[in-house]
């Protein structure tokens, strides 16, 4: 079955998103080393208000919750673009 134009684009589109979101999954390396350098701040004397702690604490659990649901999709991705075809 030949492919037409427009599924050839589409394919490219794709292609190009996979490498756009490949880097972008890459780059959260570089965050972590940033991240563990918050570590000794937070212990400064006088850091900030306990309001800002909750904050910043909530800002970082949903930003594990993000993480573990990018793992997720991602790990869902891989396998169902691999079972496509199989059946």
């Amino acid at each position: 079955m030949a492919h037409s134009n427009s599924h050839d684009g589409k394919i490219k589109a794709l292609e190009g998103h996979l490498k756009q979101l490949s880097d972008k999954l890459a780059s959260f390396n570089g965050h972590s080393q940033q991240l563990s350098e918050l570590i000794p701040v937070i212990h400064r004397p006088g850091w900030t208000t306990l309001a800002e702690v909750t904050l910043v604490n909530g800002l970082v659990e949903a930003m594990i919750k993000h993480t573990d649901v990018i793992a997720e999709l991602h790990s869902t991705l891989i396998r169902g673009a691999q079972a496509v075809g199989k059946e």
